[in-house]
């Protein structure tokens, strides 16, 4: 296997479908890549380094850190990566920079928008839906949508003063230059050049056509059963009846695979975030962290979106240059601003459970008050719990522990010593992906909840690669001296 720095990293992706972005020196992105087994092909560069272009090889060689990206499917995988892409730009990537390999629909923002189809992203004055990867399926989504929200196609410059000049040649009887096009009389276009339907009713459709291209189908669906309710209580029953059958064919259709461009709203890993949500819903509930039950949609939203998990993982060889890493994610999203290391003082031999006890000794000192004088800990890290430290005093809803029963029975002893028992804590053993309770003589799976158990994966791995870069240049420095 070639020797990269970034080659022991390789043992904290998981072997899922997924995107992984390679980081140079400077952290800037220069590569992005997709895969069906994440693991697999990121090692793939190393086993088969003799084989590859020069231009990959010097690509490996300038690495210096790797991020990765778990998705359901290969199609999510080619969304994600093209979007990054799209975003990044990274200088070793050639295919998809200029958009000519994928379909996209184009939404432009203008008085009138018009839908169309397009094979790049370059205007900044439209919103961009996809990447689809071929025309048909790109047509298929147009084809839905025209059928139920009507939009113009044409590239007419429809601006008020035009619409205007056109009222009074239609008053005067005069011969118009364009006519109703075939769309307009198969019911596919609502006739905005005709001024056939006004424009707030045009936009309200747009509106439509976006938040459902958006992924937003649930906004969407409660907006139509809104409208559909207001027709039925004024007796218009047959508006109701036709909102109806939209609902109907909305909820039928699948467009969870969708990626928006063009707006500041969307967020490239939009999906990632709400599958982590969903995710974060689950842990808490089976945990029983928190009784969703009477509880408003805001109250949980508020809860969730400030749900704070620290996770803690050793890394060291032999017990030599031993380190501890903590990551942070909060609301279902990592906050690398958050995440701290610690220089293992206590041990220099090979001793997991000791040196986890240390590290959460030294991390929970900052939320006790009175530090115990009889607590057993270095006078120089006593020194330091007074600095105030971001991270550190804010406190835990739930800390994750690398490790089984044996590392979490070793840091509740820790918890016990500084008198704080209102935090919960579990460990995830990454043998069977198991996670331990305290109290608990059995282990509880979320292999059920692929949600809640991708989120436990994702913190878990993100705390390992943490440290071993962490590590890794501790070991480099040691070896320097």
């Amino acid at each position: 296997m070639h020797e990269s720095p970034i080659k022991n990293l390789v043992s904290t992706i998981p072997q899922l479908p997924g995107c992984y972005i390679f980081y140079d020196e400077n952290h800037t992105p220069i590569y992005v890549g997709k895969a069906k087994n994440l693991k697999k092909r990121v090692s793939s560069y190393f086993t088969n380094y003799s084989k590859l272009v020069e231009r990959i090889q010097l690509m490996i060689d300038n690495a210096r850190d790797i991020e990765t990206f778990v998705v359901d499917s290969e199609y999510e995988a080619l969304l994600l990566e093209a979007t990054l892409i799209k975003k990044y730009k990274p200088k070793y990537n050639v295919l998809l920079k200029d958009d000519k390999s994928y379909s996209w629909i184009k939404i432009t923002k203008s008085e009138y928008p018009i839908v169309t189809r397009a094979r790049n992203t370059k205007d900044k004055n439209a919103y961009y839906f996809g990447p689809f990867q071929t025309a048909e399926a790109r047509d298929g989504i147009l084809k839905f949508v025209r059928r139920e929200f009507p939009y113009r196609s044409c590239s007419y410059d429809l601006n008020e003063e035009e619409l205007k000049i056109r009222e009074e040649r239609r008053r005067k009887g005069e011969k118009l230059i364009n006519k109703l096009c075939t769309f307009y009389h198969i019911g596919r276009c609502p006739g905005p050049c005709e001024n056939l339907i006004s424009k707030e009713e045009y936009h309200d459709n747009i509106d439509k056509i976006i938040k459902f291209l958006r992924n937003k189908k649930t906004v969407l669906l409660k907006d139509l059963e809104n409208k559909m309710k207001y027709y039925a209580d004024n007796l218009e029953f047959e508006k109701a009846a036709q909102i109806k059958i939209q609902i109907d064919e909305i909820k039928k259709l699948n467009t969870n695979q969708m990626i928006g461009l063009g707006d500041e709203e969307d967020d490239v890993l939009y999906l990632e975030y709400q599958r982590a949500i969903k995710g974060l819903k689950i842990i808490v509930n089976r945990l029983g962290m928190f009784n969703f039950k009477n509880k408003s949609k805001e109250e949980i939203a508020n809860y969730l979106d400030n749900f704070r998990i620290e996770c803690f993982d050793i890394s060291n060889i032999q017990g030599t240059n031993p380190v501890g890493s903590m990551v942070v994610n909060i609301g279902g999203k990592m906050v690398k601003s958050h995440y701290r290391k610690f220089k293992i003082h206590s041990k220099n031999t090979p001793d997991d459970f000791s040196m986890m006890q240390e590290v959460l000794e030294r991390r929970l000192l900052y939320l006790v008050s009175n530090i115990n004088e009889n607590v057993n800990i270095l006078e120089e890290v006593k020194n330091k719990i007074k600095k105030n430290d971001s991270s550190f005093s804010t406190r835990p809803d739930l800390i994750i522990i690398d490790g089984g029963k044996g590392q979490l029975n070793a840091v509740l002893k820790v918890l016990k010593s500084l008198d704080i028992s209102d935090i919960n804590i579990i460990s995830l053993a990454k043998k069977r992906e198991e996670v331990y309770i305290p109290k608990k003589p059995n282990p509880i799976s979320f292999h059920d909840k692929k949600e809640a158990l991708f989120l436990l994966q994702r913190i878990r791995d993100e705390a390992h690669r943490f440290g071993i870069t962490f590590h890794r240049d501790r070991r480099s420095n040691s070896m320097l001296q």
